[in-house]
C-alpha cells in the first residue's frame, strides 16, 4: 500500500508549513489528489488515521478533493476529462491519443490552523 508513503510525505510537508508559519494548532488539511495519481482515497484515509492516531494531529480533519485527469488530444488539441470520456476525445473521437496535462498530483491545497 503506497498510500502510507504519501501520507508520511504530506505530514512531513505539513510539519514544515506549521513551523514556518509559527502555528500552534492545526485544525484541518485539504488535499487535492489527481484521479490518475494512483492514490486511493479510502486507503489514504486509513493510512492518515493510522499515522496520526497517537499524535498531536489525531484530531486534524482531513479533507480530500479528487481532481479529474485532464488530457490534450494529440489529433485535434481539445482538452478533456480523460476518465469521464472513457479515454476518448469527445471532439474528434480518437481514443488513447492524448497527453495528460493534469490529474497526477497530490498537493496540499489548504490548511487551517492558529
Amino acid at each position: 500500500m503506497h498510500e502510507m508513503s504519501y501520507v508520511l510525505m504530506a505530514i512531513e510537508q505539513l510539519e514544515t508549513i506549521v513551523l514556518e508559519n509559527h502555528l500552534q494548532k492545526l485544525y484541518s488539511v485539504t488535499l487535492d489528489i489527481g484521479e490518475s495519481s494512483g492514490v486511493e482515497e479510502d486507503y489514504f484515509r486509513v493510512c492518515w488515521n493510522a499515522a496520526t492516531k497517537d499524535t498531536d494531529w489525531k484530531n486534524v480533519t482531513l479533507k480530500i478533493h479528487m481532481m479529474p485527469s485532464i488530457g490534450r488530444c494529440l489529433s485535434c488539441g481539445k482538452e478533456f476529462e480523460i476518465k469521464k470520456n472513457n479515454y476518448t476525445c469527445p471532439l474528434c473521437g480518437k481514443s488513447n491519443q492524448y497527453v495528460p496535462i493534469s490529474g497526477k498530483d497530490l498537493e496540499i491545497a489548504e490548511i487551517e490552523g492558529s
